[in-house]
């Protein structure tokens, strides 16, 4: 039950004026957080799927690569050609690429886990930095989700 801090007479429950002496009661003003968890959290799981499901993609041009490397007529020449070295340091990239992704997609459907168990501020951080890996990657769309998702978590939490 709440007083008047001018006459200290008691207040009704929601009350704007004191009954007694008519003084304005001071209203507590009372900021809700909203609770984007529950999005945040599918939007994570999402990103990291796609994240796994999308980093073959960049795998399928290593076939293109050993072909634009050996060229038409095979190894005896006359095809289209690279330096070798400047090939075999793309194929590369592509793997080491592919391996990032895999490796962002199951932290991010780890820090789901950390969200939907109620750490919701340590998954969100978790989604946000793997999302950033992602980007930096090239792994667009599910770095975008995985970072809205995170963002959406850490805001919450």
């Amino acid at each position: 039950m709440a007083f008047c801090r001018n006459c200290g007479a008691e207040l009704p429950e929601g009350a704007n004026f004191c009954t007694n002496c008519g003084a304005r009661v001071a209203v507590e003003v009372r900021t809700v957080k909203a609770d984007y968890s529950s999005v945040g959290s599918v939007l994570i799981l999402i990103g990291g799927i796609l994240a796994m499901a999308l980093s073959f993609l960049p795998l399928l041009m290593v076939p293109f690569l050993i072909f634009w490397r050996v060229g038409w007529r095979g190894m005896e020449g006359g095809g289209l050609s690279w330096p070798t070295g400047l090939l075999n340091v793309f194929a590369a990239l592509l793997i080491l690429g592919f391996v990032v992704a895999i490796v962002a997609g199951i932290v991010s459907i780890y820090a789901y886990t950390r969200v939907r168990a109620g750490e919701v501020k340590n998954g969100g951080l978790i989604a946000l930095v793997m999302g950033v890996i992602m980007l930096l990657t090239m792994n667009w769309f599910p770095g975008i989700i995985t970072v809205v998702g995170g963002a959406l978590c850490y805001g919450s939490g």
